[in-house]
């Protein structure tokens, strides 16, 4: 992952954003995370809410109803 990756994915979260006030179907970014898959470069994303551009806080595993997802893909937390 480079610089411009992480610049464009930040462009697609405000563009969903934006999408998502149009058609007042609005997120809830306090439950928004990111999880750095493959790679160590530590970059912050943020997302447009009613406050404010609020950051998205990484987070190594996440759980999903019932299986659990981590950022190194292996399967020994099931």
């Amino acid at each position: 992952m480079t610089e411009s990756d992480s610049e464009s994915l930040q462009k697609d979260l405000d563009s969903l954003a934006n999408w998502s006030q149009k058609w007042m179907l609005k997120f809830n970014s306090s439950k928004c995370k990111v999880m750095h898959v493959g790679h160590k470069l530590n970059t912050m994303y943020f997302m447009n809410d009613k406050d404010g551009n609020m950051e998205l806080s990484a987070v190594q595993e996440e759980k999903d109803p019932g299986v659990f997802f981590t950022s190194d893909l292996k399967a020994s937390t099931q």
